[in-house]
């Protein structure tokens, strides 16, 4: 068996000297043992079909997440105030306050939006998720939303 002597940068392999081989050949090259196994991208995920039924299966297994009186009394204040700074965080941007008119018709819009619950885990995930999406320049907002 042939040897090549290779380094890692940036995720890829850079050989010291070229490759007597066809363009298009493909390698299968050990890992070092405790070296991280690599997936079809790098997030951290498992795009296999194995993986996506583990974690499906782990989805599965979450049960839903309960609130007290108490607990969602405080989260609806939250969410009243986030409102309340949203709202005037848009009227500083848009160079003065908005019309009556437009505050209703906001204020409408959001009493429409459901919260949904998510548990801290797969928050923490959906974060990751979001964090790939946004390094990688990809616009996922929706502009048929109005329609």
């Amino acid at each position: 068996m042939t040897t090549i002597k290779a380094i890692v940068r940036g995720g890829r392999l850079e050989v010291d000297e070229p490759i007597d081989l066809p363009d298009g050949t493909e390698l299968l090259i050990p890992l070092p043992n405790g070296a991280p196994i690599p997936n079809n991208g790098d997030d951290g995920w498992d795009n296999s079909p194995e993986g996506i039924a583990d974690w499906l299966t782990w989805y599965d297994s979450l049960e839903p997440l309960m609130f007290t009186d108490d607990e969602r009394a405080a989260a609806d204040a939250a969410r009243q105030a986030r409102r309340e700074w949203e709202l005037a965080q848009f009227e500083a941007l848009n160079d003065g306050p908005m019309t009556p008119e437009e505050i209703a018709r906001v204020l409408a819009a959001m009493e429409k939006v459901e919260p949904f619950d998510i548990p801290h885990e797969v928050a923490h995930d959906l974060d990751a998720w979001e964090r790939k999406v946004v390094q990688h320049g990809i616009d996922h907002t929706n502009e048929d939303a109005d329609s």
